[in-house]
């Protein structure tokens, strides 16, 4: 299986271009305002943020008609542990 990956290659636009300069000041400014805003967060609203994350990805990746990666729900079910600080083994536990 190929590794997962969920990078936009198509970029902003579809058309495999960047309309952003990841490299100018307005640029560097915002992802300044982005990090001290996730600095104030708490641990819930990170946790909330991480969830929904996964479910956009979960969603977008369901809406692809045709992709060469598969992701089993394994992958998904993984991540959300991680998010919430659960182990497997709690998890596996939790529900046998």
């Amino acid at each position: 299986m190929k590794k997962n990956s969920l990078v936009n290659a198509g970029g902003i636009n579809g058309l495999g271009e960047s309309l952003i300069n990841l490299n100018s000041e307005s640029f560097r400014g915002l992802q300044a305002i982005i990090m001290a805003r996730h600095a104030d967060q708490t641990t819930a609203e990170k946790l909330a943020n991480r969830i929904i994350s996964l479910r956009f990805q979960m969603e977008s990746y369901l809406a692809e008609e045709q992709t060469d990666t598969i992701l089993p729900a394994g992958y998904f079910i993984e991540q959300l542990l991680q998010a919430a600080s659960i182990s497997k083994k709690r998890f596996a536990e939790y529900i046998s």
